[in-house]
């Protein structure tokens, strides 16, 4: 699991479905909060834990601006492991480093190499937050 500390910045939508905006360091990350009467609540300036998978960031090389994917992290290569079928790569980010879990064969279509400039990607969705 890739986790980080950060700080909610702002909530949008207290009902059902809100999205939570949290500061990493100095890059903004959202994060959609469902919520249920059973579920604890969040707050602004609240010190959380943003977690996502390995397997949920996605990996791009080049220009990344017209996507509609929110949270995007820029880095460079500083590990990869592969197995015939997948590969761990790490990325040395701006919030810390990052670890992907795609396809070998997605290493090898991007020709993602050591020391590369990527793009780490994580769909609103897929970020849970957590209380410290």
């Amino acid at each position: 699991m890739n986790a980080f500390q950060g700080t909610i910045t702002s909530i949008t939508g207290r009902g059902a479905i809100s999205l939570v905006k949290v500061l990493l360091k100095d890059t903004q990350v959202s994060a959609l909060f469902i919520n249920n009467s059973d579920q604890v609540q969040f707050s602004e300036g609240e010190q959380v834990r943003v977690i996502f998978k390995e397997t949920e960031v996605i990996l791009a090389k080049g220009d990344v601006s017209a996507i509609s994917l929110q949270n995007k992290f820029s880095g460079k290569v500083k590990a990869i492991e592969s197995s015939d079928v997948l590969s761990k790569v790490k990325i040395d980010s701006t919030i810390g480093t990052i670890q992907s879990i795609i396809t070998s064969n997605a290493v090898k279509q991007l020709n993602i190499k050591l020391g590369d400039e990527v793009h780490a990607m994580v769909k609103t969705n897929e970020i849970l937050l957590a209380h410290d």
